[in-house]
């Protein structure tokens, strides 16, 4: 048996968490290949609505890869919980779950410099979206934290 599927760890909740708030926000990005609008809706813009809704493929190909990412997460996050033993130990557990916390940690902290960036995304959505980025990061970090030991160097 993989040692990290040996003991319940008491960070599984945290893990499972995030687990599923990487899956539902990729089932999110996925949502707008059925109904366009969601674009607009998620704060992407005007002008990716827009183009979205004239056929262009860049809006979908960027929510596409956006939802590989979240699940990918979804993924590590699963198996770094230890409750799922028929997960294979993925190859740098750790690391990635680290460097998805901190790119949540990173993004809700980065709003000063989005805004800029982004002109067609809405003060409110940049603000509850950084919320939820860094309530992301806790949940992430939590976890992590919990079974830092379990999950080694790799």
């Amino acid at each position: 048996m993989n040692p990290i599927h040996a003991a319940p760890m008491p960070s599984a909740p945290w893990l499972i968490a995030a687990a599923s708030i990487n899956a539902a926000a990729a089932m999110l990005h996925l949502a707008c290949w059925i109904w366009p609008s969601l674009f607009r809706h998620l704060g992407a813009g005007q002008t990716v609505a827009m183009r979205a809704l004239q056929g262009d493929w860049r809006p979908y190909a960027s929510a596409t890869a956006v939802a590989l990412g979240l699940s990918a997460g979804a993924l590590y996050a699963l198996a770094a919980s230890g409750q799922f033993p028929h997960l294979p130990r993925l190859p740098a557990l750790r690391t990635v779950v680290v460097l998805l916390t901190a790119v949540y940690g990173l993004r809700a902290l980065a709003f000063p410099w989005l805004k800029p960036i982004f002109p067609g995304n809405s003060e409110a959505f940049l603000w509850t979206s950084s919320a939820l980025c860094l309530a992301f990061a806790i949940v992430h970090a939590v976890g992590l934290h919990g079974s830092w030991s379990t999950l080694g160097r790799t």
